[in-house]
């Protein structure tokens, strides 16, 4: 896999490691329940008998969710290796999460630089009322214009030009980002398809780790597909 989809697995990993800890922290996952019931004390013609509560939803059982969740955390320092290794051989002169973090900061001021730009000078023409007094002392109300001039309150023409030239940066950067992170190879195989959801995952995970699936080296069709370190 190249580095772009490296990191799109390693998200995969962490949502799995998250379902993993939604299904182990549930409490009826957690806890079995039992009803006994003491029947024969007030009818000798019936034993007693124990009820077990079960979720109306089935579940994979906590033991196994852990042991996939202990199997995923070495899957992600495995991931996380292989990508520190990856990055050694990019093709670009400066650290490439610094640059990846200078370059979201440019954006970020770049966006805000354009929302400012939004806001655009006018005026408008409205009316205020005014009291005065008559010959008789009275008091009369009268109406009169009103304009309302709203003006930069920044240099819009230096404004502008750092917006293009912060956006031209950083549109720069990222299409060299991109192009590294497609054309460099990590060396991990990923032990799941990273389109399968959580219970899919599992139930792959369920078959392996009981022995009923041996082990496959994935296709070269640019697919993943489970390889089970632990298996090699």
């Amino acid at each position: 896999m190249n580095l772009k989809d490296s990191f799109r697995y390693m998200n995969f990993i962490e949502n799995m490691i998250r379902c993993g800890y939604n299904s182990i922290t549930t409490r009826t996952h957690a806890l079995e329940t039992k009803r006994m019931h003491y029947e024969n004390k007030v009818n000798p013609d019936v034993a007693d008998w124990c009820e077990t509560l079960y979720e109306d939803e089935e579940f994979v059982d906590n033991d196994t969710v852990l042991d996939f969740m202990l199997f995923m955390v070495e899957e992600k320092e495995r991931l996380a290796k292989a990508i520190s290794e990856a990055k050694r051989t990019l093709p670009i002169d400066d650290d490439i999460d610094a640059l990846v973090a200078a370059n979201k900061c440019r954006q970020e001021v770049a966006n805000a630089i354009n929302r400012m730009l939004m806001y655009k000078p006018s005026k408008v023409k409205t009316t205020a009322e005014g009291q005065k007094f008559n010959i008789n002392g009275d008091p009369v109300r009268y109406t009169y214009d009103v304009e309302v001039t709203t003006e930069d309150n920044f240099n819009r023409v230096f404004a502008k030009r750092k917006y293009k030239e912060l956006s031209q940066k950083a549109d720069d950067i990222s299409s060299q980002i991109e192009a590294s992170h497609v054309n460099v190879t990590v060396d991990y195989d990923p032990p799941f398809n990273v389109s399968l959801e959580f219970d899919d995952v599992i139930e792959e995970y369920k078959e392996y780790a009981e022995g009923l699936k041996p082990f496959t080296p994935p296709e070269s069709d640019g697919d993943a597909h489970y390889n089970f370190h632990g298996s090699n």
